[in-house]
C-alpha cells in the first residue's frame, strides 16, 4: 500500500509531537523515604577520633612495657521508639554478630567486638567494646588505617525512627607494667608532650614534675581545650593505667 506525502506528513508530525512532549521531562521515580535520616548537626555537637590517634596520645612509647589489659568502648544512650530488645536482635543479625542472652542482657559478638544492651530504659543504653592487649596495640600501629569512632557507631541501630541518640561517649584504657623508673619516664613523657602542643591543659602537676620527678603513686588529669577530651594517668610504682575519654555526640 502506498502512502502519499500529504497524508503521511500529518501522521509523522503527530508522532514527533507526542514523542517530544516527553523530552525535557525525565520520569521521576519515587524511591520512598530514606531508611536512615541522621540527626541535624545544627542541634548536635559531634567529635570523632580513631584508635591510632588515641594511642599516640596516651601510649606513644610502648617498648619495654607489658600490656596487662584495658578496653575500648563506644557507649550510646538514647530513646527507643520500638521494643529495644527486638531492635537489638535485628541489629545483631544485620551486622553478623552472634545473638545470646548474657547476664540477662542481649549480647552479640563478632571477632573481638562485643555489642551489648546494658539497659532497656528509657533511656536505653548500649555499648560496643573490644579488649585491649599487646596484639591489638601492635595491630593498630601497623595497620594503614585504624578503626574510627564513626566506624564503630555504624554497628549501633541507625534509624532515628527506631532509636534517637542522646549521648555517645568513647573511652580507651590501657594498663601496663614496666620498671619503676620507666613508668615515671613514660608518664612524664606523655603528659609533657600533650601540654607542649597548647591544646591540652591540666588542673595540676605533682611536685617535681618540671624536673622529671614524680611520686611513686600519683594521678594526673589533662583535658583538651578544643574537643573536650580528657586523659587520666594513674601511676602506682611500676604499674600505669591511662584512660582517654571523648564525648563523640551530644545535644548542644
Amino acid at each position: 500500500m502506498k502512502v502519499s506525502l500529504t497524508t503521511g506528513l500529518p501522521l509523522l508530525m503527530l508522532v514527533l509531537t507526542v514523542s517530544c512532549a516527553k523530552c525535557g521531562k525525565p520520569e521521576v521515580v519515587d524511591a520512598g523515604e530514606p531508611w536512615y535520616q541522621p540527626l541535624s548537626t545544627a542541634t548536635r555537637e559531634r567529635h570523632s577520633t580513631d584508635l591510632r590517634s588515641v594511642l599516640l596520645v596516651i601510649f606513644p612509647e610502648y617498648r619495654a612495657t607489658r600490656v596487662k589489659g584495658g578496653h575500648v568502648i563506644l557507649a550510646r544512650r538514647g530513646i527507643p521508639h520500638v521494643p529495644i530488645a527486638d531492635l537489638m536482635h535485628r541489629t545483631l543479625k544485620a551486622n553478623g554478630f552472634t545473638d545470646v542472652i548474657e547476664d540477662g542482657k542481649v549480647t552479640g559478638s563478632r571477632n573481638n567486638l562485643t555489642l551489648r544492651l546494658n539497659a532497656e530504659g528509657p533511656p536505653a543504653s548500649l555499648d560496643l567494646s573490644m579488649p585491649v592487649n599487646a596484639q591489638l596495640i601492635e595491630n593498630v600501629y601497623a595497620a594503614p588505617n585504624a578503626m574510627s569512632t564513626m566506624e564503630m557507631a555504624l554497628y549501633f541501630p541507625r534509624d532515628p525512627k527506631e532509636f534517637t541518640p542522646e549521648v555517645e561517649q568513647f573511652e580507651m584504657q590501657v594498663n601496663y607494667e614496666t620498671t619503676e623508673d620507666r613508668a615515671r619516664f613514660l608518664v612524664h613523657q606523655a603528659v609533657s608532650m600533650l601540654l607542649k602542643n597548647g591544646q591540652w591543659t591540666t588542673d595540676g602537676l605533682p611536685e617535681g614534675f618540671a624536673d622529671a620527678g614524680m611520686p611513686l603513686n600519683v594521678g594526673i588529669h589533662v583535658s583538651n581545650l578544643d574537643d573536650g577530651a580528657s586523659v587520666e594517668f594513674v601511676r602506682s610504682a611500676e604499674k600505669v593505667s591511662v584512660t582517654y575519654r571523648l564525648m563523640t555526640d551530644r545535644a548542644k
